[in-house]
């Protein structure tokens, strides 16, 4: 068994050196030259002083390149963390002081914004095209030699990368992830998925999501090709799953509508995607229209609900075979894995009773990096082991969920999310599935805004299929039938575009900040 996910990639080199492992913008490499380009950088990075420990910032956008430094980085046994290109300036400036970068290795184009902040900051910078060529080339000859500083020696507990949160509520938060959640979670997902090396994996999810990162490990331990896609337009999703004879993609709830959209998509132009073998969607609600128009779109592939928290990773599926019977179910636990729901008191839920998703087993990192109090708040030693052992840590997730008589566990929305109105407690997740089912309606937000009297109401965005606002009585009178009188919206505002964040969810956050100032 590999010790870290350098052993696990070098492994799989050795294994499949002729087999294609990545395609990216029209060029294709084997394992083989895969690791022959990882190893250049590699020896890079060691002149540039980068060691065991060393934290290596990674800043592109998704590309060869950032699979090429995520290895490349922990051969050396340095810990990544990658920079979204979509952070603003003092996003970027606290991500690298949260998480003491050392080295910066990046694309041209974002680097040279911050050069002299990096300067003053004394990291090194390395610059890279997003093929994973030198754009700042060594003096000399030297890498082409690999380098053996000291014997690769590495266990899964060591840190493997921080990985930050979307920060759609509050400020992004560092997680810190050990090289055994990476390997746990390639090992167990491919196992439940039935990934082998003649699958043909899309890649749209950033590596810095921990969902993306999955999928890239996924296919190292199986022998899988990656086909990495940085696509602007749904149609260049659906060219790629076709011309690359795709099996699998994942995303998140937020990409589908873009499919449904007729401004954006031509459905006719497309066959049946016969090879597409499985799609898995997690990161958000999934309604029944989202899921009956998936099924129709997609008519032989297995639809996969997956959710898991960036705390714990992965945590629960749903198979195809019940997504259209369990209709708002996040599914049973994955293997190795114990769902716990508790109360308020910390008490087992009885079936059908809401309470808090509590993780425990495979997949829980180390916690948050430099916020104690926080880990303390959301890692919970257990005993549950038996007689002698000593104490473990579950994640309690913060998300409000109920189990029926079979097992099957439901999604009601986060606990910190709820809105009270007029003495009730509202999710906004149902009040956007509610929504979703009206005639047009493309994304819905529901969220609670206080009023200058400090007085709260529920306000709702949305945004339509065919771009226009449509009759706001008509959807007012519609949303007064299906919903109890203290969830109805006080307020619906339409949105040309709603505001997504950079790992493709809705950001609740600046929509909520942005309907409050509006508040006369």
């Amino acid at each position: 068994m590999p010790n870290d996910i350098w052993d696990l990639f070098a492994d799989r080199c050795t294994k499949s050196p002729d087999s294609e492992a990545v395609v990216y913008s029209g060029k294709r490499w084997t394992w083989k030259e895969l690791e022959c380009d990882v190893n250049q950088l590699s020896n890079r990075l060691f002149l540039a002083g980068v060691s065991k420990g060393s934290v290596v910032g990674v800043y592109f956008d998704h590309s060869f390149a950032q699979i090429a430094s995520i290895f490349a980085i922990s051969k050396l046994g340095g810990i990544f963390t990658l920079i979204s290109p979509h952070l603003k300036s003092e996003q970027v400036k606290s991500q690298v002081f949260d998480s003491a970068i050392t080295h910066i290795v990046g694309q041209a184009t974002f680097v040279s914004q911050y050069v002299d902040f990096f300067a003053n900051t004394n990291i090194s910078i390395l610059e890279l095209d997003d093929f994973g060529n030198f754009t700042n080339p060594p003096a000399t000859a030297t890498i082409e030699v690999t380098p053996t500083p000291t014997s690769h020696h590495f266990i899964p507990k060591d840190v493997a990368c921080y990985i930050y949160t979307s920060g759609s509520t509050g400020k992004p938060k560092g997680v810190v992830v050990p090289h055994k959640t990476l390997l746990d979670g390639a090992r167990i997902v491919s196992s439940y998925l039935k990934i082998t090396r003649s699958d043909n994996i899309l890649s749209i999810l950033s590596f810095g999501f921990d969902y993306g990162l999955n999928q890239l490990l996924s296919a190292v331990y199986t022998g899988a090709k990656i086909v990495v896609l940085n696509y602007r337009l749904p149609m260049d999703l659906l060219s790629s799953i076709e011309k690359e004879k795709i099996t699998a993609f994942a995303a998140v709830p937020s990409l589908w509508p873009n499919l449904f959209h007729e401004k954006l998509v031509n459905r006719a132009l497309f066959g049946e995607f016969e090879h597409l073998r499985y799609i898995t969607t997690a990161g958000g609600t999934h309604s029944k229209k989202l899921l009956e128009n998936l099924t129709r779109f997609f008519p032989n592939t297995d639809i996969i609900i997956m959710y898991g928290l960036t705390e714990s990773f992965r945590s629960t599926f749903l198979p195809p075979e019940k997504v259209l019977e369990k209709i708002g179910s996040i599914g049973k636990a994955v293997p190795e894995v114990e769902i716990m729901i508790v109360n308020e008191k910390g008490k087992p839920c009885l079936s059908g009773e809401k309470g808090e998703l509590i993780h425990r087993g495979a997949f829980v990192n180390y916690g948050y990096l430099n916020n104690k109090e926080l880990t303390k708040l959301k890692y919970k030693p257990l005993s549950l082991a038996g007689s002698g052992c000593l104490p473990e840590y579950a994640v309690r997730s913060g998300d409000l969920v109920s189990m029926d008589d079979e097992g099957f566990i439901f999604f009601h929305g986060r606990i910190d999310s709820l809105i009270k109105v007029h003495g009730h407690r509202v999710s906004p997740g149902e009040i956007e599935d509610i929504a979703l089912s009206f005639k047009d309606i493309r994304y819905a937000v529901a969220v609670e805004i206080i009023s200058t009297d400090d007085d709260s109401y529920i306000a709702l965005a949305y945004s339509t299929y065919s771009e226009g606002d449509i009759d706001k009585l008509e959807f007012q009178d519609y949303l007064k039938s299906k919903l109890p009188y203290y969830a109805v919206p006080k307020l619906i505002r339409f949105y040309q575009d709603v505001h997504l964040n950079k790992n493709g969810k809705i950001d609740y956050a600046r929509i909520k900040a942005e309907i409050g100032a509006s508040e006369p």
